[in-house]
Protein backbone atom coordinates (compact mmCIF):
# COMPACT_ATOMS: atom_id res chain seq x y z
CA UNK A 1 0.00 0.00 0.00
CA UNK A 2 0.95 3.53 -0.26
CA UNK A 3 0.85 6.37 2.87
CA UNK A 4 -0.31 10.30 1.02
CA UNK A 5 0.61 12.64 3.84
CA UNK A 6 -0.28 16.03 2.90
CA UNK A 7 -1.86 17.56 6.12
CA UNK A 8 0.31 20.31 7.99
CA UNK A 9 1.67 19.01 11.09
CA UNK A 10 1.25 15.05 10.61
CA UNK A 11 4.50 13.98 12.06
CA UNK A 12 5.26 10.21 10.12
CA UNK A 13 8.44 8.16 12.58
CA UNK A 14 9.30 4.97 13.50
CA UNK A 15 7.48 3.55 16.79
CA UNK A 16 9.34 -0.06 17.55
CA UNK A 17 9.03 -1.99 14.34
CA UNK A 18 6.24 -0.06 13.05
CA UNK A 19 5.65 3.15 11.28
CA UNK A 20 3.68 5.70 13.13
CA UNK A 21 1.39 8.13 11.35
CA UNK A 22 0.39 11.39 14.08
CA UNK A 23 -1.96 13.96 13.05
CA UNK A 24 -2.19 17.28 14.36
CA UNK A 25 -5.41 16.58 16.35
CA UNK A 26 -2.83 13.90 18.00
CA UNK A 27 -5.01 11.03 16.11
CA UNK A 28 -2.33 7.99 15.49
CA UNK A 29 -2.14 4.91 12.65
CA UNK A 30 0.09 2.49 12.67
CA UNK A 31 1.49 0.23 10.03
CA UNK A 32 3.36 -3.04 9.96
CA UNK A 33 6.81 -1.77 7.36
CA UNK A 34 5.49 -5.34 5.03
CA UNK A 35 2.59 -3.13 4.33
CA UNK A 36 4.10 -0.42 2.81
CA UNK A 37 5.73 0.10 -0.38
CA UNK A 38 5.67 4.08 -0.38
CA UNK A 39 5.22 7.32 1.67
CA UNK A 40 4.32 10.52 -0.14
CA UNK A 41 5.39 13.39 1.73
CA UNK A 42 4.25 16.72 0.82
CA UNK A 43 4.81 20.48 2.73
CA UNK A 44 4.49 20.69 5.71
CA UNK A 45 4.98 17.33 7.03
CA UNK A 46 7.62 16.46 9.60
CA UNK A 47 9.90 12.97 9.95
CA UNK A 48 12.53 11.41 11.70
CA UNK A 49 15.70 10.30 10.41
CA UNK A 50 15.02 6.72 12.07
CA UNK A 51 11.89 6.62 9.60
CA UNK A 52 13.99 6.99 6.88
CA UNK A 53 16.59 4.69 8.12
CA UNK A 54 13.83 2.10 8.95
CA UNK A 55 12.28 2.78 5.34
CA UNK A 56 15.31 2.04 3.12
CA UNK A 57 15.81 -1.31 5.35
CA UNK A 58 12.36 -2.39 4.24
CA UNK A 59 12.79 -1.21 0.88
CA UNK A 60 9.95 1.28 1.55
CA UNK A 61 10.49 4.73 -1.09
CA UNK A 62 9.63 8.10 0.26
CA UNK A 63 8.65 10.56 -2.46
CA UNK A 64 8.18 13.86 -2.08
CA UNK A 65 5.62 15.78 -3.62
CA UNK A 66 4.21 19.07 -4.32
CA UNK A 67 0.50 20.39 -3.82
CA UNK A 68 -0.38 18.78 -7.47
CA UNK A 69 1.00 14.98 -6.18
CA UNK A 70 4.15 15.52 -8.47
CA UNK A 71 7.38 13.66 -7.38
CA UNK A 72 9.99 16.57 -6.56
CA UNK A 73 12.62 13.59 -5.17
CA UNK A 74 12.95 10.78 -3.65
CA UNK A 75 15.00 8.59 -0.80
CA UNK A 76 16.03 5.40 -1.59
CA UNK A 77 18.46 2.37 -1.24
CA UNK A 78 20.19 4.17 -3.92
CA UNK A 79 20.45 0.17 -5.29
CA UNK A 80 18.46 -0.75 -8.75
CA UNK A 81 16.70 -3.88 -8.18
CA UNK A 82 18.80 -6.41 -10.59
CA UNK A 83 22.02 -6.55 -12.46
CA UNK A 84 23.66 -3.58 -14.22
CA UNK A 85 22.91 -5.38 -17.20
CA UNK A 86 19.63 -4.66 -17.93
CA UNK A 87 20.65 -0.31 -17.65
CA UNK A 88 23.78 -1.00 -20.37
CA UNK A 89 20.97 -2.98 -22.73
CA UNK A 90 18.76 -0.18 -22.25
CA UNK A 91 20.63 1.89 -25.00
CA UNK A 92 20.96 -0.72 -27.46
CA UNK A 93 16.81 -1.45 -26.60
CA UNK A 94 16.08 2.38 -26.67
CA UNK A 95 17.32 2.25 -30.14
CA UNK A 96 16.40 -1.32 -31.66
CA UNK A 97 12.89 -1.75 -33.19
CA UNK A 98 12.39 -4.24 -30.79
CA UNK A 99 12.42 -0.82 -28.36
CA UNK A 100 9.49 1.11 -30.69
CA UNK A 101 7.36 -2.12 -30.87
CA UNK A 102 7.04 -1.84 -27.15
CA UNK A 103 6.01 1.41 -27.43
CA UNK A 104 3.70 0.45 -29.79
CA UNK A 105 2.32 -1.91 -27.70
CA UNK A 106 2.37 0.40 -24.52
CA UNK A 107 -0.30 2.37 -26.89
CA UNK A 108 -2.29 -0.10 -28.59
CA UNK A 109 -2.84 -1.07 -24.92
CA UNK A 110 -3.88 2.49 -23.64
CA UNK A 111 -6.17 2.64 -26.89
CA UNK A 112 -8.08 -0.12 -26.05
CA UNK A 113 -7.95 0.09 -22.45
CA UNK A 114 -10.00 3.79 -23.28
CA UNK A 115 -11.93 2.15 -25.66
CA UNK A 116 -13.34 -0.33 -23.46
CA UNK A 117 -13.76 2.59 -20.59
CA UNK A 118 -15.20 4.42 -23.03
CA UNK A 119 -17.43 1.62 -23.95
CA UNK A 120 -18.60 1.43 -19.85
CA UNK A 121 -19.70 5.15 -20.11
CA UNK A 122 -21.46 5.26 -22.57
CA UNK A 123 -23.63 2.27 -21.74
CA UNK A 124 -24.53 3.98 -18.24
CA UNK A 125 -25.65 7.44 -20.32
CA UNK A 126 -29.45 8.08 -21.68
CA UNK A 127 -29.70 10.81 -23.83
CA UNK A 128 -29.81 8.72 -27.07
CA UNK A 129 -28.64 12.13 -29.04
CA UNK A 130 -25.34 11.61 -27.19
CA UNK A 131 -25.18 8.33 -27.80
CA UNK A 132 -25.01 8.74 -30.96
CA UNK A 133 -22.73 11.46 -31.12
CA UNK A 134 -20.42 8.74 -28.43
CA UNK A 135 -20.70 5.75 -30.73
CA UNK A 136 -19.16 7.87 -33.93
CA UNK A 137 -16.16 8.61 -31.37
CA UNK A 138 -15.91 5.33 -30.30
CA UNK A 139 -15.61 4.16 -33.98
CA UNK A 140 -13.06 7.08 -34.62
CA UNK A 141 -10.65 5.67 -31.69
CA UNK A 142 -11.30 1.64 -33.29
CA UNK A 143 -9.68 3.16 -36.81
CA UNK A 144 -6.98 4.84 -34.88
CA UNK A 145 -6.11 1.10 -33.36
CA UNK A 146 -6.37 -0.10 -36.52
CA UNK A 147 -3.66 2.22 -37.98
CA UNK A 148 -1.61 1.76 -35.06
CA UNK A 149 -1.53 -1.79 -35.10
CA UNK A 150 -1.11 -2.06 -39.24
CA UNK A 151 1.56 0.81 -39.28
CA UNK A 152 5.02 -0.07 -40.63
CA UNK A 153 8.11 1.09 -38.35
CA UNK A 154 9.37 3.38 -41.02
CA UNK A 155 11.13 6.94 -40.07
CA UNK A 156 7.61 8.48 -39.84
CA UNK A 157 6.17 6.33 -37.40
CA UNK A 158 7.52 8.29 -33.72
CA UNK A 159 5.82 11.12 -35.26
CA UNK A 160 2.45 9.47 -36.90
CA UNK A 161 1.90 7.55 -33.35
CA UNK A 162 1.67 10.64 -31.37
CA UNK A 163 -0.91 11.92 -33.90
CA UNK A 164 -2.84 8.95 -33.74
CA UNK A 165 -2.29 8.67 -29.74
CA UNK A 166 -3.38 12.66 -29.45
CA UNK A 167 -6.35 11.79 -31.59
CA UNK A 168 -7.82 9.17 -29.68
CA UNK A 169 -7.12 10.18 -26.40
CA UNK A 170 -9.27 13.61 -27.56
CA UNK A 171 -12.32 10.97 -28.56
CA UNK A 172 -12.23 9.63 -25.82
CA UNK A 173 -12.29 12.40 -23.02
CA UNK A 174 -14.91 14.13 -25.30
CA UNK A 175 -16.76 10.70 -24.32
CA UNK A 176 -16.00 10.84 -20.39
CA UNK A 177 -17.54 14.74 -19.91
CA UNK A 178 -20.72 14.10 -22.00
CA UNK A 179 -21.01 11.28 -19.24
CA UNK A 180 -20.45 13.31 -16.28
CA UNK A 181 -22.94 15.11 -14.41
CA UNK A 182 -22.78 18.96 -15.91
CA UNK A 183 -20.89 19.90 -12.65
CA UNK A 184 -17.91 18.11 -13.33
CA UNK A 185 -18.32 18.18 -17.50
CA UNK A 186 -15.06 19.66 -19.42
CA UNK A 187 -13.86 20.91 -22.93
CA UNK A 188 -10.36 19.53 -22.77
CA UNK A 189 -7.97 17.70 -21.28
CA UNK A 190 -5.85 20.69 -19.41
CA UNK A 191 -2.98 19.54 -17.17
CA UNK A 192 -0.89 22.32 -14.31
CA UNK A 193 -3.18 24.15 -13.88
CA UNK A 194 -6.17 22.27 -14.21
CA UNK A 195 -9.27 24.14 -15.51
CA UNK A 196 -12.15 22.28 -13.86
CA UNK A 197 -12.70 19.59 -10.97
CA UNK A 198 -12.28 16.38 -13.12
CA UNK A 199 -9.25 17.20 -15.15
CA UNK A 200 -7.38 18.29 -11.12
CA UNK A 201 -8.57 14.84 -10.41
CA UNK A 202 -6.27 13.49 -13.29
CA UNK A 203 -3.45 15.55 -12.62
CA UNK A 204 -3.17 15.09 -8.88
CA UNK A 205 -3.83 10.92 -9.23
CA UNK A 206 -1.07 11.44 -12.34
CA UNK A 207 1.55 12.50 -10.45
CA UNK A 208 1.39 10.02 -7.78
CA UNK A 209 0.97 7.43 -11.01
CA UNK A 210 4.43 8.51 -12.55
CA UNK A 211 5.97 8.05 -9.08
CA UNK A 212 4.85 4.43 -8.53
CA UNK A 213 6.37 3.89 -12.60
CA UNK A 214 9.24 5.42 -11.51
CA UNK A 215 9.78 3.17 -8.20
CA UNK A 216 8.62 -0.21 -10.12
CA UNK A 217 11.11 0.55 -12.45
CA UNK A 218 13.81 1.29 -10.18
CA UNK A 219 13.05 -2.05 -8.71
CA UNK A 220 13.08 -3.86 -11.77
CA UNK A 221 16.54 -2.56 -12.41
CA UNK A 222 15.26 -0.41 -15.10
CA UNK A 223 17.15 3.13 -15.58
CA UNK A 224 13.53 5.21 -15.87
CA UNK A 225 16.24 8.10 -17.30
CA UNK A 226 16.57 6.35 -20.76
CA UNK A 227 13.56 6.65 -22.75
CA UNK A 228 12.87 5.51 -25.95
CA UNK A 229 9.30 7.16 -27.83
CA UNK A 230 9.58 10.48 -24.95
CA UNK A 231 12.67 12.51 -25.51
CA UNK A 232 15.92 13.08 -23.16
CA UNK A 233 14.71 15.40 -20.84
CA UNK A 234 17.57 17.01 -18.21
CA UNK A 235 16.63 15.32 -14.76
CA UNK A 236 12.98 14.15 -16.21
CA UNK A 237 12.64 10.23 -15.90
CA UNK A 238 11.08 9.85 -19.57
CA UNK A 239 11.30 5.93 -19.91
CA UNK A 240 7.83 6.40 -16.98
CA UNK A 241 5.95 8.53 -19.54
CA UNK A 242 6.72 5.52 -21.99
CA UNK A 243 5.82 2.99 -19.39
CA UNK A 244 2.77 5.15 -17.65
CA UNK A 245 0.38 4.75 -20.78
CA UNK A 246 -1.63 1.51 -20.42
CA UNK A 247 -2.08 2.49 -16.58
CA UNK A 248 -3.43 5.94 -17.12
CA UNK A 249 -7.34 4.75 -17.28
CA UNK A 250 -6.78 3.44 -13.65
CA UNK A 251 -6.95 7.41 -12.48
CA UNK A 252 -9.54 8.38 -15.09
CA UNK A 253 -11.89 5.56 -13.60
CA UNK A 254 -11.14 6.91 -10.03
CA UNK A 255 -11.87 10.14 -11.11
CA UNK A 256 -15.17 9.61 -13.49
CA UNK A 257 -16.37 7.50 -10.53
CA UNK A 258 -15.85 10.17 -7.81
CA UNK A 259 -17.74 12.65 -9.77
CA UNK A 260 -20.27 10.84 -10.62
CA UNK A 261 -20.99 10.16 -6.91
CA UNK A 262 -20.77 13.76 -5.95
CA UNK A 263 -17.76 12.74 -4.21
CA UNK A 264 -15.51 15.68 -5.14
CA UNK A 265 -17.80 19.34 -4.25
CA UNK A 266 -16.54 22.45 -5.85
CA UNK A 267 -16.49 24.13 -2.57
CA UNK A 268 -13.90 22.47 0.14
CA UNK A 269 -12.58 19.84 -1.69
CA UNK A 270 -10.92 22.11 -4.78
CA UNK A 271 -9.51 25.76 -4.84
CA UNK A 272 -8.53 28.36 -6.94
CA UNK A 273 -5.08 29.09 -6.77
CA UNK A 274 -2.91 30.58 -10.11
CA UNK A 275 -5.62 31.17 -12.41
CA UNK A 276 -6.27 27.02 -11.93
CA UNK A 277 -8.28 24.48 -9.80
CA UNK A 278 -6.44 22.37 -7.75
CA UNK A 279 -7.37 19.97 -5.05
CA UNK A 280 -7.54 20.89 -1.10
CA UNK A 281 -6.71 18.08 1.35
CA UNK A 282 -9.98 16.98 1.89
CA UNK A 283 -10.46 16.48 -1.74
CA UNK A 284 -6.73 14.84 -2.32
CA UNK A 285 -7.89 12.83 1.03
CA UNK A 286 -10.83 11.62 -0.54
CA UNK A 287 -8.77 10.73 -3.75
CA UNK A 288 -6.10 8.63 -1.63
CA UNK A 289 -8.41 6.48 -0.32
CA UNK A 290 -10.39 5.62 -2.98
CA UNK A 291 -6.48 5.35 -5.33
CA UNK A 292 -5.34 3.31 -2.55
CA UNK A 293 -8.44 0.37 -2.54
CA UNK A 294 -8.18 0.72 -6.41
CA UNK A 295 -4.42 -0.07 -6.66
CA UNK A 296 -5.12 -2.92 -3.43
CA UNK A 297 -7.91 -4.51 -5.19
CA UNK A 298 -7.09 -7.99 -6.57
CA UNK A 299 -7.19 -8.90 -10.37
CA UNK A 300 -6.68 -11.24 -13.02
CA UNK A 301 -4.21 -10.19 -15.88
CA UNK A 302 -1.97 -12.12 -17.95
CA UNK A 303 -3.00 -15.48 -16.06
CA UNK A 304 -2.09 -14.50 -12.59
CA UNK A 305 -4.10 -12.98 -9.81
CA UNK A 306 -2.74 -10.26 -8.23
CA UNK A 307 -3.41 -6.15 -6.96
CA UNK A 308 -2.71 -3.96 -9.38
CA UNK A 309 0.33 -2.42 -7.70
CA UNK A 310 1.79 -5.66 -8.25
CA UNK A 311 1.07 -6.34 -11.54
CA UNK A 312 2.41 -3.02 -12.60
CA UNK A 313 5.37 -4.16 -10.83
CA UNK A 314 5.68 -7.33 -12.85
CA UNK A 315 4.86 -5.72 -16.19
CA UNK A 316 8.30 -3.87 -14.85
CA UNK A 317 10.07 -6.77 -14.34
CA UNK A 318 8.86 -8.07 -17.71
CA UNK A 319 10.23 -5.28 -19.69
CA UNK A 320 13.53 -5.87 -18.16
CA UNK A 321 13.58 -9.06 -19.73
CA UNK A 322 12.73 -7.68 -22.78
CA UNK A 323 15.63 -5.74 -22.54
CA UNK A 324 17.57 -8.67 -21.56
CA UNK A 325 16.57 -10.46 -24.66
CA UNK A 326 18.14 -8.05 -26.84
CA UNK A 327 22.26 -9.37 -25.35
CA UNK A 328 22.79 -12.05 -27.59
CA UNK A 329 21.30 -10.09 -30.81
CA UNK A 330 23.67 -8.39 -33.43
CA UNK A 331 22.75 -4.87 -33.23
CA UNK A 332 24.60 -1.93 -34.82
CA UNK A 333 23.06 0.82 -33.60
CA UNK A 334 25.63 1.91 -31.21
Amino acid sequence: MQIILNTRGTHISKQNHLIEVKQATGEKQRFLPEEVDMVFISKGISLSSDLLIFAIQHGIDIVFINHSGEAQGRIWNNKFGSIATIRKQQMYFAQAPEGMEWVRAQVIQKVKNQIAFAYQARYSHTQQENIRKMETLIRRMERILKQIEHASLSRSFETSLRGWEGAASKNYFRILSMCLPEAYQFEKRTRRPAEDIFNSLLNYMYGILYARVESALIKAGIDPFIGIWHADEYNKPVLSYDFIEPYRDWADRIAFRLCLQYAIQPQGDTQQYKNGIWLANSGKKKVVQAFNEYLNEIIKQKNLTRSRSTHLLLDAHALAQNILALKNKPNDTL
